[in-house]
Order: structure tokens, then sequence, then C-alpha cells
């Protein structure tokens, strides 16, 4: 008994840790979610192509940085293909990111506030994650190991093994998602306005220089990756010059996306907190009040990484909830802050010299408390989120009616639909968005998909009423792209309707 005692007082923070992430990513394991969301299917998609030697852009086509697919193909290496593999990989990176967060926490404002700010964004995570497997939660443990390294690097220099691994980390965050780098950005322009202030500037040379050369080394290894296999100029369109076309709205567009987009976050308190700390970090600051010197590196360093993250977070303008993920790690400082400015008041006014135990069992029976409320909201967003799409009946059509062999167009953005049948798609365009993006579509691609249907002949394509892209109707019209489009016709005819979807049937002339 004495020796679980001991193990438990050891390890209590890791079996919380664990418990929560669990909760938080269970709805989205397969066992609740077979079936997963769009982007998730097109990595799994991705992932599975890697593994059978075909490479990203070149042989598929998405506008994702590379990493998220090497992600996905170790997660069904390691699971025989099953997607149960990724999952794994989601609950591991998923549980690093808030022991993280919570040492993080727990060293710079104590144990109180480290288990309020770690249940509260990720419970705030659940309630944004959309079933799962987004660029956006593998970031989540890089960025908290930034802001570790903020924190750490407290009266020392960027120019060791610090300065070199926090420029990994962007290196590697940049390759996942590019607009999860603020944590970056905030601890340069911290370097650059302290180390000038201070004359320092051989120092900050030598220490931008460092973070430099971390970042630059991922990014060289993946473009002579790239180009070594003859997909350079691919990974630059697909990753990069699309999504400079996909970003491309005003500035009111992007600011309207970010405060819907938002809306999410507010349930559960977590955005509201972190914002009380955030002010109150301000009027201390115009007010030279002394924060304590051992937090002072990384609250000066978040009050400059929260409003980049805020204009990071939504460059598109659209407003979905997973993008807002990449706020988390910095809305749990500051409200770790806020928790333990309370509790300090409190200390000060009622001069309550509460154990340690006993103030944590508080804690844990407010959570709970909390957890009851939420108890609901939980339950609504396991059913109505991510219990959506799971009809399998095209997958079983598609594997039933069609060989191994055989390659299956889906018309529209339904990539999912080719992993779990495990039939590959004729073209490197898996989903066609890109063929109908105006300002990066053109003649060349259009008439690239075209002839790649015309050579590999797929013994189905089906039409998923995708609004976004009519089948056989592109925004680009001319005499090759309208030939290829009826020679594709010639060959297929109606064979039934399935669902809301057509299934076309190739037809040999």
């Amino acid at each position: 008994m004495g020796l679980f005692v001991k193990i438990l007082h050891r390890a209590w923070d890791k079996l919380l840790i664990g418990f929560v992430s669990l909760l938080i990513l269970l709805p989205a394991s397969p066992l609740n979610t077979p079936i997963p969301n769009r982007d998730s299917g097109v990595f799994l998609y991705i992932g599975w192509r890697i593994l059978n030697g075909e490479i990203p852009y070149r042989d598929i086509w998405d506008h994702k940085p590379p990493i998220i697919y090497y992600i996905n193909a170790l997660g069904l290496a390691m699971a025989d293909g099953s997607s149960w593999g990724v999952w794994f990989i989601e609950l591991a990176s998923l549980f690093l990111a808030a022991y993280i967060g919570f040492i993080l926490v727990k060293k710079t404002f104590g144990t109180l506030a480290a288990i309020f700010s770690m249940y509260l964004w990720l419970i705030t995570l659940f309630f944004i994650n959309q079933g799962g497997n987004f660029t956006t939660e593998y970031t989540l443990p890089l960025q908290f190991l930034c802001l570790w390294l903020a924190h750490e690097a407290q009266n020392r220099e960027f120019c060791s093994w610090r300065g070199f691994l926090l420029g990994l980390l962007l290196g590697l965050a940049f390759m996942i998602k590019q607009n999860t780098i603020g944590i970056g950005l905030a601890v340069t322009i911290f370097l650059i306005v302290d180390r000038i202030r201070l004359n320092k500037f051989k120092h900050l040379l030598h220490e931008l220089l460092t973070i430099f050369s971390g970042g630059a080394l991922v990014i060289l290894v993946l473009i002579i990756l790239y180009a070594a296999q003859g997909a350079l100029s691919q990974f630059w369109d697909a990753a990069f010059i699309y999504n400079f076309v996909y970003s491309s709205t005003d500035l009111m567009a992007k600011i309207n996306g970010t405060i819907s987009g938002m809306s999410p976050l507010y349930r559960t308190g977590l955005p509201q907190l972190a914002l009380i700390g955030y002010v109150i970090s301000i009027i201390w600051l115009i007010f030279k009040r002394d924060f304590d010197r051992k937090w002072f590196q990384l609250i000066v360093i978040g009050l400059i990484d929260l409003p980049i993250e805020l204009a990071l977070v939504n460059v598109s303008a659209r407003s979905y909830p997973h993008y807002f993920m990449i706020l988390l790690p910095i809305f749990s400082v500051f409200a770790g802050y806020t928790v333990w400015l309370i509790f300090s008041v409190l200390d000060e006014l009622l001069h309550l010299n509460i154990p340690k135990i006993i103030g944590t069992l508080c804690v844990c029976a407010v959570l709970l408390m909390y957890s009851m409320v939420l108890y609901k909201p939980y339950m609504d967003v396991i059913r109505n989120d991510f219990g959506l799409n799971q009809d399998n009946t095209m997958i079983s059509y598609i594997s039933k009616l069609t060989s191994p062999t055989d390659t299956v167009l889906m018309w529209g953005a339904e990539t999912t639909t080719n992993f779990f049948s495990q039939r590959r798609s004729p073209s490197r365009f898996v989903y066609q968005y890109p063929l109908y993006m105006i300002g990066y579509s053109n003649e060349k691609i259009i008439n690239e998909f075209i002839q790649d249907i015309i050579r590999h002949k797929p013994k189905f394509i089906i039409d998923t009423k995708n609004k976004r892209c009519p089948i056989f109707n592109f925004p680009i019209e001319s005499h090759k792209i309208d030939a290829g489009i009826a020679n594709i016709k010639s060959h297929y005819r109606i064979k039934e309707d399935i669902r809301s979807w057509t299934v076309y049937e190739y037809i040999d002339i």
C-alpha cells in the first residue's frame, strides 16, 4: 500500500493529464468516428500512398506543408494500415503538449494554476477539434516547447543549444502549418528589443543566427528531399503559391473571420481568463510594477505573442474552429497567470494557510462541478460533430464492385472514400478545389487532370455534387479543355445514384 501511495504521489500529474487527454480524444478515435473528417481523409490517403512509394505534391496534390503526411504514414505503418495508429500518435502528441504546458505553468504560477490551465485548454480543444487529425494538433507540443524554452532562457542567451532547438521547433511547426510560428516571432522581437536596449548587438546577431540555423536545417532537409525526388516545383506551387492565393482576402474579412471563429472557445471561459491576465500584465508594465523575475521574460514574450497569434490564426478569413487551436498554448499561460492572481489575492485578504493537498483537492472539486456543467455540451458535440458522415455505403459499394487495381475518381472533396475503399485516384488532384480556385487554376493543370482521367480510365467517376467543383464545368474554357471533357463524357454513362451522389461507369467504346 505504501509503495502504491508513493507511486501515486510521484505520477499523479501524468495520470491526470493522461486521463483528461483520453477523454478529449476518445470521441475522435476510430471506435466512435470510423470515418473521419475531410482533412483527415486527405492526410490518411496521402500517408497510404507514401507507404506505396508515391511522393506528395508530385503524385498527390494537397496544399499543406509535408510533415503532416509523414505523420499519417508513420501511424498507418505502425498499425498495419489502420487509422488507429494515427490516433495513437494524436494521443501521444496531445499528452506531450499537455504535460509540457502543465510543467511550464506549474513552475511559473504553481500547481493549482497549472491544473486549472491544463484542464481549460484541453476541454476547449475538445470543442474545436472537429474530428481530429488536423495539422494544428501536431504543432501544440512544439508551441508549448517554444514557450518552455522562452521561460528556461530567463537570464540566459539563445546562442547556445536553446536557440538552435527553438529554431528547429519553429522549422518543424512551419512545415506542419505555416502560421504556427507566432511564438518564434515573439521571441525574436523580444530579443531584438532587449539586446538593443542593453547594447548587446554582437550577442543579438549570434542568437538570431543560432535560431535561424535550427529552422533552416529543417527547411533545407525538405528542400533537398523534394529536389532529389523531382518534386520541388510542385512542393512550392501547392504548399506556398496556392496558400498565397487562398489567403488573399481583405483585412476586414480576416477580422470578421477571427471574431466569429473565436466564439466556440468562449464556452469554456479560457479566452476570458487569458484576457484578464493579459490586461493585468499590460497594466503592471505601464505602472512599472515588478513581475517575479522568474517569469518576467515569459510574460513579456506572451504579451508580444498574443497579438501575433491573433493576426496569424485566420490569415485565410475562414473561421473553421480547428484553426484556432494555435491560440491554446498562449491562452493557457495567461489563464494560469489569472488563476495565480486570484489565489494570491484570496490568500492575502483571507490569510488562509491551506495545506497544498487540501488546495489541490478543492481545485479538483471545482473542476468536477465545472465538468458537470459541460457534460451536456460535451455529449452534444460527440453526437452532432463526431457522429456526422458515418455512412459507409459508398465505400462498401466501391469495394464490392471494383478490384484493388481499379482507380476511382471522387469528383469533389471526398478523398476519405478513396482511402477507406483502398482505391487510388487516377489523378494527383485527388480532390478538385485547386482546379476551381480563381487566381490559381489555369489551363495547364485542368488539362493535366483531364488527361489523367483519359489515360487511367477510372472504373467509376462519382459526382459528389460539391458546389465548389461542379462536374465537367471548369472556370476556364478552351478548345483543348472542351475536347477533353467531350472525350470523357463519351466513355462514361450514369450507372445509378447512391445517396445524393451520382455514379458514372466507364464504357469501352
